[in-house]
């Protein structure tokens, strides 16, 4: 088994589409998204190629959503002065100052 970064652009741009139309229609939407690497191996790699090819079908499954992406707190309109200001990352451990 190879650990490759994921290829997630597809994925990755239908959900940053997805948030703007939310944003648009006045929805809530997340304030930060990861991109979550994960091992490529011959026994997942047919599921990885079907959802590159169709990303709308992973945004639509919440698990297979979930496994390329992690979505945290949420800002709409009403709230948009109320964001996320200061250095964050999901890799900082919690023992690790803020910088």
């Amino acid at each position: 088994m190879a650990w490759l970064p994921r290829k997630q652009t597809p994925v990755f741009a239908y959900a940053l589409g997805q948030h703007a139309a939310d944003w648009l229609e006045g929805r809530s939407i997340p304030q930060a998204m990861d991109i979550l690497p994960s091992a490529l191996s011959a026994s997942n790699l047919v599921q990885y190629e079907a959802d590159l090819a169709d990303p709308a079908a992973v945004w639509r499954d919440v698990a297979r959503r979930q496994s390329y992406l992690r979505m945290y707190g949420n800002i709409c309109y009403d709230t948009r002065d109320q964001y996320l200001n200061f250095p964050w990352s999901s890799e900082r451990r919690p023992t690790e100052p803020v910088r």
